[in-house]
């Protein structure tokens, strides 16, 4: 997704500091302040755990706290993603003379100074997610960790089966269901992006012979799949297991009512 700002490049300079002030509490609140004592105890534990000393931090609304401590937990697990696959990707298809599309949902938003006022004065009810993250930041690094060895390993029974990652669901909604979020259209944000995607996908698919797409892992397993979506434009979808490898190699994908191959 790229948002796009009717300001030139200084102008988006000057925003950078109502961005950074927008990230701290209003009237000089403190996460003390804010979320409970029982809370505040947990943040304390995991902030010496995994950020350290910030005292600038204590100032950050609950929501930005949370993202940070989620932030800093995956990277000192070593789960933060130093070398993609999508970097080989790119790299192998730039090697061999091979197209890129790259696909982004464009946001406009025409009034940057009011969007970021709009969030100091009604941002995220973000208390449920900055309590998911400092009560089950610790639970949940094992199941990131088993989520990333199926994916690294393709266990797709694993995959579907692992529950979704708590803090991080907790903490899109409250992005998205902000009163400032439904000003600017991003309640369904993530239905815009995957519908960009799919159209995508269909000029792609009926532009050639053959076509190869890299979508995060939530894109294709639970609620925000782009599966079954294909499957309703007359898509067959075939997840790995479904076909050997075999079987995979000798059949030719069938074709659609307009000669287009599916």
């Amino acid at each position: 997704m790229k948002i796009d700002t009717k300001v030139g490049f200084f102008g988006k300079l000057f925003l950078l500091p109502s961005l950074f002030s927008a990230r701290k509490n209003p009237d000089g609140a403190k996460l003390a302040d804010l979320v409970s004592a029982s809370d505040y105890a947990q943040w304390q534990a995991m902030k010496a755990k995994y950020i350290g000393r910030d005292s600038g931090i204590e100032r950050w609304r609950p929501l930005f706290a949370a993202l940070e401590l989620y932030s800093k937990a995956i990277k000192k697990s070593d789960l933060d993603s130093k070398a993609s696959a999508s970097d080989t990707v790119r790299e192998l298809a730039k090697r061999h003379d091979i197209p890129l599309n790259k696909v982004a949902y464009h946001l406009q938003v025409d009034d940057p100074r009011g969007a970021i006022k709009a969030f100091a004065r009604s941002g995220p009810n973000d208390l449920d997610c900055f309590h998911r993250a400092v009560t089950g930041l610790e639970s949940e690094l094992p199941l990131i960790r088993a989520r990333a060895n199926a994916w690294a390993t393709g266990d797709i029974d694993a995959l579907r089966t692992l529950p979704p990652d708590g803090a991080r669901e907790a903490c899109l909604e409250a992005i998205t269901e902000a009163g400032f979020a439904r000003q600017l259209g991003l309640s369904d944000l993530p239905t815009r992006v995957r519908d960009t995607w799919l159209a995508a996908a269909d000029k792609a698919l009926a532009e050639h012979a053959q076509s190869f797409a890299m979508l995060p892992l939530e894109a294709l397993i639970g609620p925000r799949s782009a599966l079954p979506q294909l499957r309703a434009r007359g898509y067959t979808v075939l997840a790995p297991d479904d076909v050997s490898a075999d079987d995979a190699a000798d059949s030719v994908p069938p074709a659609g009512a307009d000669g287009t191959p599916r």
